[in-house]
């Protein structure tokens, strides 16, 4: 990529979004959407350090991951980090960043999002939730975003730092990882609540089954979800203690059999396309078969 041309210039200056090119940390090129983000001119802007418009607490952060990215290695590509704007007042945006060469050189070009009224949505459900006895927490297509102290102590973690901005699906048990992330991505894509029985990790590695519900918050331009976490672990003597004994076993025995031997007729018969989409469905209600029949045999 080398110099913006008039016509892009109109084209980039017509996006809500905020867009700079830097090259060891100095704009070269802003868009005005970005200038009126910060307060200052298009002018103003040009050969400014990018530090000049960050937020002290994320200085850091910011020259670790321009050093990385300049020089090839991995890095995150979206995060969220603080600007200061021209009158010193701070507000937070998402950052999109990928590795280009502008102008020969090797450079940074940033998508930037204000985020302002996002973070705003949050708190307010923060507010509601941080209270509540129930572990909940908040989390994207991606990664986890906050969690009331409920879920810290239901998981096992000490801080939010622990958790927050971590992946959605990295601490799933191997076994269901596939499953979960196409059941993620689904319920993203069309905005659905859902519940399930997934094995999660605890923060000292040991799998937990557990209850999760989640449902979309509204008031997002992109989808948010929070979710309710509780243990899917069966108090024998609560059960028991509400039908009788002879009665759960039988009951739900034959509820087992009956699934199990409609999966085995749907697995031979000719008609059935065993799709890899499908054959992860199977596995999922074996696996919960197995699941279920083991909590019984316990309670016999």
């Amino acid at each position: 990529m080398s110099g913006i041309s008039s016509e892009e210039n109109i084209i980039l200056n017509s996006v809500s979004d905020g867009i700079t090119v830097n090259s060891q940390e100095v704009l070269l090129y802003v868009n005005e959407t970005f200038a009126k983000m910060v307060g200052y001119t298009v002018s103003e802007l040009i050969g400014m350090n990018v530090l000049e418009v960050t937020a002290p607490e994320h200085l850091e952060l910011v020259k670790e991951r321009t050093r990385k990215r300049q020089e090839g290695l991995d890095v995150v590509p979206i995060y969220t980090l603080e600007l200061v704007r021209k009158d010193g007042s701070c507000f937070p945006v998402e950052f999109s960043v990928s590795r280009i060469d502008f102008d020969g050189k090797s450079s940074s070009l940033t998508i930037i999002r204000d985020i302002s009224e996002r973070v705003k949505t949050q708190l307010d459900y923060i507010s509601v939730f941080e209270t509540l006895s129930e572990a909940i927490c908040m989390f994207d297509s991606e990664k986890f975003i906050w969690a009331n102290e409920a879920y810290l102590k239901f998981r096992g973690y000490k801080a939010l730092d622990e958790f927050v901005g971590k992946s959605i699906t990295g601490r799933i048990h191997p076994e269901e990882r596939q499953e979960a992330v196409r059941v993620i991505k689904d319920r993203t894509m069309k905005g659905r609540s859902s519940s399930g029985v997934w094995r999660i990790e605890n923060d000292d590695g040991s799998y937990q089954a557990m209850n999760i519900r989640t449902s979309l918050l509204p008031g997002f331009d992109d989808p948010i979800f929070i979710a309710i976490l509780s243990s899917a672990d069966i108090d024998k003597e609560d059960v028991v203690s509400r039908v009788t004994k002879g009665d759960l076993i039988n009951e739900v025995n034959s509820a087992l059999t009956v699934i199990l031997g409609y999966v085995e007729i749907l697995k031979e018969d000719e008609n059935t396309v065993m799709t890899p989409e499908f054959a992860s469905f199977f596995v999922a209600i074996e696996r919960n078969y197995a699941r279920l029949k083991k909590i019984i045999d316990k309670i016999e």
